[in-house]
């Protein structure tokens, strides 16, 4: 039974979850249909993998339907009313797990009139639930702006227990982190692709945002000094940042916590390529103490392939070999079966070129499959010529060249900026690959001079080594 939506969808229930919608579908309030509910109880048998040999349509329907014969539309129509049901079940779940909006939507109903003495307590309530918020972000100033509007609306006019400030100002605060954070986003995406923005705005969002009361709050401080980090590209802001999550370490979530890493994380790579070396160490600490804090992101119960692959090279990229090969062993578990044959091999390929075993590492790279990830092709590419580098297959370099600017041209998604820095470090390479492939001694020390002297480029270091080795 592959590639029925209901099936697929309860293969990502945990056990709890599992047996909690079956609750849920054999309620009359929910679910008024019998037929549904021992549809559910005639395939649950077969949960978690729904993969044995007698897990069929007709088995199944069978067991709905003693004694009737098959009918493929019944079934079909089963299978739509149970998966509508479980998409419910997942919205009720959300719903009645938020506390917060639990109680402001009762406050919202008893607010009506005849019910209006029973506000009181729930008000009351629902403040303990906000002022106990682990974090301070932008969710908790909209659950403020929520109940403080409530009580404003509860309250008589003539009462002066209206405050019209703390509403608007809660309400500008949610605002404010908010349009930061997607601010944030637009500035690390553009980085890599084309995005469209109304940066004006966004300037103007900023002037006030760096004025009194809204840059005192810690949430505000955290974002602002990101932004400003990924707009000026100055260290300073880099090590602000690490101090303001160290001292705010609980103002916003774990997710949000990786969100604003990943800023950090680029702006080291981005000194890396300006040739400041010690950022290698730097970006390696954030994975490992993501890693240690357990605040690595999971799509699917899945760490991304991508996130394995950055955490993985940049253990290599400071010799830290043996903790590479650990964390292969260690975390290969956590990818999803799509990718994890072709991002292991990718993995194990770069290992094993660091440790000098070429043949090794081009085994490997046999192996990696085509990912449709423009950036996983691209460190195929990259690797594989270094790899053919040292073991001296110099036309084969420039064939892989050819198709890769041919690859770069056709490529739309990449932003022009991304194109034009690998058509920059694809010329640079193809002069360091002929002067390798014909040594003289002249034209090595203008290769040299033409790499240091130039703006920074991808694998500008590399090439400074590889060069210098030359001479």
């Amino acid at each position: 039974m592959n590639k029925i939506k209901v099936i697929d969808l309860l293969k990502t229930f945990n056990k709890a979850d599992f047996k909690r919608f079956g609750d849920f579908a054999a309620s009359p309030f929910f679910n008024k249909l019998q037929n549904v509910t021992r549809f559910y109880d005639a395939i649950k048998e077969f949960y978690p993998d729904f993969s044995s040999s007698g897990f069929t349509k007709e088995v199944v329907f069978k067991t709905v339907f003693p004694g009737e014969a098959y009918n493929d539309g019944r079934f079909r129509a089963l299978c739509s009313h149970l998966f509508s049901l479980a998409e419910k079940f997942l919205a009720y779940s959300r719903y009645s797990s938020d506390e917060v909006n639990l109680r402001l939507d009762i406050i919202k109903v008893l607010s009506r009139p005849g019910y209006q003495k029973f506000t009181g307590k729930n008000f009351a309530l629902l403040q303990k639930k906000i002022d106990k918020a682990a974090h301070k972000d932008e969710g908790y100033y909209y659950n403020v702006f929520n109940l403080v509007s409530e009580k404003n609306l509860s309250s008589g006019h003539f009462t002066g227990e209206k405050d019209y400030m703390k509403e608007a100002e809660n309400l500008t605060l949610y605002y404010i982190i908010s349009y930061m954070k997607i601010y944030e986003t637009v500035l690390n995406s553009s980085k890599s692709i084309s995005v469209e923005f109304d940066h004006d705005f966004a300037e103007r969002i900023m002037k006030l945002i760096s004025q009194k009361p809204y840059i005192d709050k810690p949430a505000v401080k955290i974002y602002y000094n990101l932004i400003c980090l990924l707009k000026y590209n100055d260290e300073k802001y880099f090590f602000e940042h690490l101090r303001l999550l160290g001292k705010y370490s609980g103002v916003i979530s774990q997710a949000e916590s990786y969100e604003t890493n990943v800023g950090l994380l680029n702006f080291c790579v981005m000194k890396i390529q300006e040739g400041f070396t010690g950022f290698y160490q730097h970006k390696f600490n954030l994975y490992k103490l993501l890693l240690e804090k357990k605040i690595i992101p999971v799509e699917g119960n899945y760490l991304h392939y991508a996130v394995f692959n950055n955490i993985l090279t940049s253990a290599i990229d400071i010799g830290e070999n043996n903790w590479a090969g650990n964390f292969i062993d260690r975390y290969s578990c956590m990818l999803d079966e799509k990718y994890k044959e072709d991002i292991v091999n990718l993995c194990y390929a770069k290992l094993n070129y660091k440790r000098k075993n070429y043949e090794q590492a081009i085994e490997n790279l046999s192996h990696c499959g085509m990912i449709e990830d423009v950036y996983y092709k691209l460190a195929v590419r990259d690797l594989q010529i270094k790899i053919l580098y040292e073991m001296g297959h110099f036309e084969t370099i420039f064939s892989v060249i050819d198709n890769y600017k041919h690859y770069l041209h056709n490529n739309k998604l990449l932003a022009r900026t991304v194109r034009e820095k690998y058509a920059y470090y694809l010329k640079m390479l193809n002069n360091l690959v002929k002067a390798k492939s014909a040594p003289e001694y002249d034209k090595l020390l203008s290769v040299k001079e033409k790499i240091e002297l130039s703006p920074a480029f991808l694998y500008k270091q590399w090439m400074i080594e590889k060069v210098n080795e030359l001479l």
